[in-house]
């Protein structure tokens, strides 16, 4: 992906946007511009975590559709550095374990916009306004991740 955005960062060459989208017209099966706009937003956000915070210089993507049920399933690998690595780069972001590191990952603002740190203070509000995803998620063997 850095080769193909020629020495720009692939989010802003739209490098990501394009693998993103390959995989996802496969994906998306009969044609929806809906689901295919969705799925091409899930699988570029999973491409932009790893491009962005694991520094894995290698990506797997594994997907299955089935069409009868309105399912898809989407798998991702990458040997990096891992999310509680990834946030420990933030000194308000050091987590004991891995599962606490996943939660707070989960949250909004704590991984958005490196540059600037947010605060606790910020992201529970952000939180009080219900402007993130539960954090509790189970995963089972027929379903996959259940939110």
């Amino acid at each position: 992906m850095y080769q193909a955005s020629g020495g720009r960062k692939p989010l802003a060459a739209g490098v990501i946007e394009q693998e993103a989208s390959r995989p996802s017209k496969i994906l998306c099966n009969p044609y929806s511009a809906a689901i295919h706009d969705a799925l091409t937003y899930a699988l570029r956000e999973l491409i932009r975590n790893v491009v962005e915070h694991a520094m894995a210089p290698h990506l797997w993507l594994a997907g299955m559709t089935w069409p009868k049920r309105d399912y898809v399933q989407i798998a991702k690998l990458d040997e990096g550095r891992g999310i509680r690595q990834s946030l420990s780069d933030l000194p308000d972001f050091r987590f004991p374990t891995d599962e606490r590191a996943l939660r707070e990952a989960l949250r909004l603002g704590v991984t958005r916009n490196r540059d600037r740190k947010h605060s606790h203070a910020e992201i529970e509000q952000w939180a009080a306004e219900r402007h993130i995803l539960p954090l509790s998620f189970s995963t089972t063997p027929a379903t996959g991740f259940t939110w």
